[in-house]
């Protein structure tokens, strides 16, 4: 294997730009055509930046959401390369570990960061792991590879399992997601000046309720003519803008059902 030939298709990818720019103009590094599978590959659309996103498990996109809703986060870039190549080839072999390779052409690849995430006053990087992945030694490898190329750009890292991950916030945050943009919630929301007043009378109302969010929200749908689910389409939007405060520490179906 010639110790120096970086794969054709990492090549290609920094020819395209991917993997450079920041905030819309940021592209990940990984495609999704990249994987022989897609059932562990997702897409989504970000929030705090509107672009796609590319996650490689869920527990990543359960660590992305938590972050994103962090006041005081800029930016967010997923499989972030680490170049060059040149740098983590050279902190491999001083640490004696194989670089990471394509296993199918037996060339090198790029390695990457899960995610890059920049706060108002710092940068970190997380490495986000299933706990059971730390058990691999040859996962220990290549994220002492990642930690060191790091250290030396004097860049804060840190290993992320699901256990420093709060479950109930990440699926609420996930669950909210998908009613942030108006143009994904249907015919309620085709009309976005109708849309619009429905949302303000729902938060007029909202704030004056006795009954529970459930007995509000059906007595909503019936004042209105709004088909069933269609109010609680207009609460999850306006919990998803912030509009409306929850409890996120609190899965939003209880929440739903409790009385004021």
């Amino acid at each position: 294997m010639n110790p120096i030939k970086l794969s054709q298709s990492d090549q290609n990818k920094l020819k395209a730009g991917l993997g450079q720019g920041a905030g819309k103009n940021y592209s990940s590094f990984l495609r999704f055509t990249d994987f022989s599978s897609t059932g562990g590959n997702f897409i989504k659309r970000g929030i705090l930046i509107d672009r796609d996103y590319l996650f490689l498990s869920d527990l990543e996109y359960y660590t992305f959401r938590i972050v994103e809703s962090l006041k005081n986060v800029i930016d967010i870039r997923e499989q972030f390369p680490l170049l060059p190549f040149s740098k983590t080839y050279l902190i491999a072999n001083q640490l004696n570990f194989s670089h990471p390779i394509n296993q199918r052409t037996k060339e090198f690849i790029i390695m990457t960061s899960d995610l890059l995430v920049t706060y108002t006053d710092k940068t970190v990087v997380y490495s986000v792991k299933y706990s059971s992945d730390l058990e691999d030694k040859r996962v220990l490898e290549k994220l002492s590879i990642e930690r060191e190329y790091w250290r030396q750009k004097d860049v804060l890292y840190r290993i992320i399992t699901e256990e420093d991950i709060n479950l109930t916030l990440a699926e609420n945050l996930v669950m909210l997601s998908e009613y942030y943009y108006r143009e994904d919630l249907g015919s309620i929301a085709a009309n976005k000046i109708e849309f619009g007043l429905l949302c303000n009378c729902f938060k007029e109302k909202f704030s004056k309720r006795k009954e529970s969010i459930y007995s509000f929200t059906r007595e909503f749908e019936d004042l209105f003519l709004l088909e069933p689910g269609q109010g609680f389409t207009i609460f999850y939007y306006l919990v998803s803008h912030k509009e409306i405060k929850v409890d996120l520490m609190i899965p939003i179906e209880r929440t739903v059902r409790r009385k004021p």
